[in-house]
């Protein structure tokens, strides 16, 4: 069973994600945070493989919690899956010891699957999510 963390500041991707992740029979979420503080200490109380990770949080972001938890525990994966996309979000997100960029527009499916070839030691990104924003 892959245990998931879900860390996201809005309360209706929380519970989406949750219910998805505990639909599939191989994952489960073991733990939920609503910023990067939250995150530093359930995933300290319940060391799971996967972190879903939100960029864009009040306090502490995703940034810096991906990094805390990157230098706390690196077996740790964390994914980054946020509505910020772009090339340098993904590259930053890299830098901070995230394995995967996702963008929150993606499909479930994808998702899934990017959590469990992360948790077997893969990387992952969704090109749709490095792509460059652009003005209207």
């Amino acid at each position: 069973m892959i245990r998931v963390v879900v860390v996201d500041d809005h309360d209706v991707v929380r519970l989406g994600l949750t219910r998805a992740i505990d639909s599939t029979g191989d994952m489960s979420v073991v733990g939920a945070a609503r910023d990067g503080w939250e995150a530093l200490d359930v995933v300290h109380r319940v060391a799971p493989e996967v972190v879903l990770m939100d960029l864009s949080m009040p306090g502490m972001g995703g940034l810096e919690a991906t990094r805390r938890i990157a230098v706390r525990d690196p077996r740790v994966r964390v994914v980054v899956l946020t509505a910020m996309p772009g090339r340098q979000h993904a590259g930053e997100a890299r830098t901070a010891g995230a394995v995967a960029y996702l963008a929150k527009d993606g499909s479930v499916d994808d998702l899934l699957s990017t959590i469990r070839r992360v948790a077997r030691g893969g990387r992952s990104t969704d090109a749709s999510a490095e792509r460059p924003v652009r003005a209207r």
